[in-house]
């Protein structure tokens, strides 16, 4: 994955000599890899990959990695005809540290900055190899990360292009197979029609019946996935990135691109553009372009022989695709901000099933355990709670009752690297597990709580309270919350759901004063646009039926 190239010097001091030494150490990387693989590690092997595990890895979470190495070859193989011959090596890392030593080489790994590559991401392919580091989340959510990067061994091979170029393509194809991965192995929140949340389903409506198998299907979850939300929030913001953009040909250009703040969205937005490739042009000509890429580096060259349409022509399509999926893109809708599965949900729920074991409410912490139970990999020997986020850091877990068995006992964990943390936060993380599974009377019950503890975190809670008060039907309460709300806040999305919500309870007066405040003060065109639109369908609604709104809110 790294090519560390010795430049040319003309004089050598000691301490240009010494980098070049470091350097030069960094570069054997393969061979300390295959050692580390043939003297030190217990392979974990299938027909078609070979698993090394570092020392205290479960053998269990060795023979996950490989179900989701084979699930990929499958699905990969039927979309695009490529199997792969050779046996593919994948490296499990117990630390971050093991895996820099080793991937990075000795000694640059003690010396290479932390935001590099290897400390940034969940998993890479370097060498022909891949590797990743657990870093205590053993979870669906991270075994994921293993049908990306099988589609760079993939791209490389049919292709025979390096993995930085036209990076959106690649990584929108390892996105591609990772969200199909989590769509078929993580099941979905279980969300109660009877709260009437509007949960949206999309683009499988306008699919043809096709092989599900290798499709995304919205239908299956109910929910956006959290790339469609980067992807929807872009386009709010007129932040999208065109696939131009998002193509460079060095990996210093890949670097800066795809490794930065914002690489969550970007990595969002090329896995949108080869779901719209693969949705409306089909399998076939996703197969016809890696192989005109082996003959011709031209991508636009290559996409108008396949498509009729270069990147630009792409971008065109690509945009409409998006507004036809969310036509009104600034409407709110409150329930899907919380709706939307990411990794924040684990710390959510693990903090929810570690308050209500405090408070003795062992049903809830079920709940909050179940719903981590549908991600986490099922170990045979023992329960496995899921531990941490992907920021967790060294501590102590607080030892918890396993609301199982009730027998006192404590489930395990892998390893245990999260501090306990104050009672007002575990409240507020509980509250946030609780509105991801649509659970909106529990969570505001949480943030009450914290805010009983600490009540000068209000103006950090006083949004998703209102939030969760609306969702539940007690209004009156939310409306008051939204204003005190909007004496202090001035991000123009957060304006306009409180327009929304005056204009939901027929407050017409303040919804119209907000609306127009929006359209003359913000800089998102598309944002101003919709406040446009709210002004002149409020202002054409009869007074009759705005008096008839409050009246029915009220009651």
């Amino acid at each position: 994955m790294i090519d560390l190239r010795i430049p040319r010097v003309r004089a050598r001091p000691l301490a240009a000599s010494l980098a070049l030494l470091a350097v030069a150490a960094g570069c054997a990387t393969p061979g300390l890899m295959k050692r580390w693989e043939r003297v030190e590690q217990l392979p974990n092997e299938s027909e078609h990959f070979v698993i090394f595990l570092d020392d205290e890895i479960p053998n269990t979470v060795g023979t996950e990695v490989l179900d989701a190495l084979e699930f990929a070859r499958e699905r990969v193989g039927r979309a695009l005809n490529y199997y792969s011959d050779d046996k593919v090596v994948c490296n499990l890392y117990r630390t971050e540290q093991n895996l820099r030593n080793i991937s990075v080489g000795l000694p640059l790994g003690f010396f290479v900055p932390r935001r590099t590559p290897l400390a940034y991401v969940l998993g890479g392919e370097v060498h022909g190899r891949l590797f990743t580091t657990p870093s205590g989340n053993v979870s669906r959510l991270w075994v994921s990360t293993f049908p990306h990067e099988y589609c760079h061994v993939m791209f490389r091979q049919v292709t025979g292009r390096h993995y930085f170029q036209y990076s959106w393509l690649q990584e929108g194809l390892g996105e591609y197979f990772r969200l199909l991965y989590m769509e078929e192995k993580v099941l979905p929140p279980d969300i109660g029609s009877e709260q009437g949340m509007q949960v949206v389903l999309a683009k499988a409506d306008r699919r043809p019946k096709r092989d599900s198998r290798i499709y995304l299907n919205d239908t299956s979850r109910g929910l956006w996935s959290y790339s469609d939300w980067e992807v929807r929030d872009a386009l709010r913001h007129e932040t999208l990135r065109s696939p131009t953009e998002l193509s460079p040909r060095t990996f210093i250009g890949y670097w800066r691109k795809f490794n930065t703040s914002d690489a969550n969205q970007i990595y969002a937005i090329s896995a949108s553009l080869v779901e719209y490739l693969v949705d409306v042009h089909g399998w076939k000509k996703m197969r016809a372009l890696l192989d005109g890429l082996r003959d011709e580096a031209d991508l636009d060259r290559v996409m108008t022989d396949v498509y009729g349409f270069d990147q630009t022509g792409l971008n065109e399509r690509w945009r409409a695709y998006l507004h036809e999926r969310w036509p009104d893109p600034w409407e709110p809708n409150i329930a899907q901000v919380y709706l939307v599965r990411g990794s924040w949900e684990i710390d959510g729920h693990e903090a929810g099933i570690r308050r209500a074991l405090a408070d003795r409410n062992l049903e809830s912490a079920q709940k909050h355990r179940d719903y981590l139970e549908s991600r986490r990999i099922l170990l045979s020997e023992s329960p496995l709670l899921m531990p941490v986020s992907h920021l967790g850091r060294a501590g102590n877990d607080p030892r918890l009752v396993d609301p199982v068995s009730g027998d006192g006992e404590p489930p395990q964990t892998f390893p245990a690297f999260r501090s306990k943390k104050a009672p007002a936060i575990e409240h507020y993380e509980a509250a946030m597990a609780a509105y991801s599974m649509g659970e909106y009377e529990e969570g505001v019950e949480h943030l009450q709580s914290a805010l009983d503890i600490e009540p000068e975190q209000v103006k950090y809670m006083r949004l998703h309270l209102a939030r969760g008060l609306w969702l539940t039907g007690e209004r009156e309460e939310a409306v008051r919350l939204y204003r005190e709300e909007l004496l202090e806040a001035k991000d123009p999305p957060v304006l306009n759901e409180i327009a929304w919500i005056f204009e939901q309870a027929g407050h017409k007066g303040d919804a119209l004063r907000l609306y127009r405040t929006i359209a003359e003060s913000t800089e998102i065109r598309g944002l101003a646009d919709h406040a446009r639109l709210r002004i002149e369908v409020l202002a054409r609604e009869p007074e009759e039926r705005t008096e008839s709104v409050q009246a029915a809110y009220r009651h």
